[in-house]
């Protein structure tokens, strides 16, 4: 049996959702470009989160 990460997961349900959504509107989106995006956003809040003035140590 294959073991999923919990960001695997998450990327799966979200794409799923957007995909699903987009059909509704007419729209039909490239599953790999959704993960993909979703990934790249994933990645930019962690940073974002890391980089966040509470989470930096004081150089002083």
């Amino acid at each position: 049996m294959q073991s999923v990460s919990k960001n695997d997961l998450l990327v799966e349900i979200l794409s799923e959702e957007a995909i699903k959504n987009s059909e509704i509107e007419g729209e039909i989106l490239n599953r790999e470009s959704v993960q993909s995006s979703i990934k790249k956003k994933l990645i930019l809040l962690r940073i974002k989160k890391k980089l966040h003035p509470q989470n930096l140590v004081s150089l002083k």
